[in-house]
């Protein structure tokens, strides 16, 4: 995992060099051509939603990008239980057709089960377990997730497919645990299609 990690981290230092240099260039050339494709639909695997995720993005203005999206984990339990995730976030484009994209988000998670009821560990990671005894609950996450974005896009103005790596390390903030912030370094790639 942490190879992977790497290379993201790597591919958005090149696409950052890459972007200083042509800067001026799609300035001039952005600012002669407006987006005509400005939803964009697409497949998350990784990134802010810790496993996968399909999304719906809204670019405003040709820079800010607005998302949320949706995901469902199915979690080993003696009765069907799943985890939902939804992922949201703003972020600012940067280039043209070749992007680095800056954001945060945050994601918002839930369990469905009996008596559920969520564990913080020492580690970051949520433990979640149940009663099976009880009657059926739906419980949130309370403990708030900060998801800063940096990466890379490749989007054209007019649509169609587009695609991106970024990497996104959360940020978790929990009065509870030992250590009340915790970093867990993340990244992800897209795939999608815009009209």
């Amino acid at each position: 995992m942490r190879h992977v990690l790497c290379h993201i981290v790597l591919l958005c230092a090149f696409a950052l060099g890459a972007f200083a240099q042509e800067a001026q260039k799609d300035s001039l050339h952005q600012a002669s051509e407006m987006r005509t494709a400005n939803n964009n639909i697409f497949l998350e695997v990784g990134g802010s939603a810790i496993a996968y995720s399909v999304n719906y993005e809204r670019i405003i203005d040709n820079r800010f990008v607005l998302r949320g999206g949706l995901s469902f984990l199915p979690v080993q339990s003696t009765e069907f239980r799943y985890l939902s995730i939804l992922p949201v976030s703003a972020s600012y484009l940067i280039g043209s057709t070749h992007y680095l994209e800056l954001g945060v988000g945050t994601m918002f998670a839930s369990f469905n089960g009996t008596e559920a009821r969520w564990q913080y560990l020492r580690e970051g990671a949520i433990d979640i377990s149940a009663n099976v005894t009880g009657t059926s609950k739906f419980a949130f996450c309370p403990f708030p997730t900060v998801v800063p974005i940096i990466g890379y896009r490749w989007h054209p103005l007019n649509g169609g497919l587009n695609i991106r790596a970024v990497f996104t390390p959360r940020i978790n903030f929990n009065g509870f645990a030992i250590t009340p912030i915790e970093v867990a370094p993340w990244g992800g790639i897209s795939l999608g299609w815009s009209f």
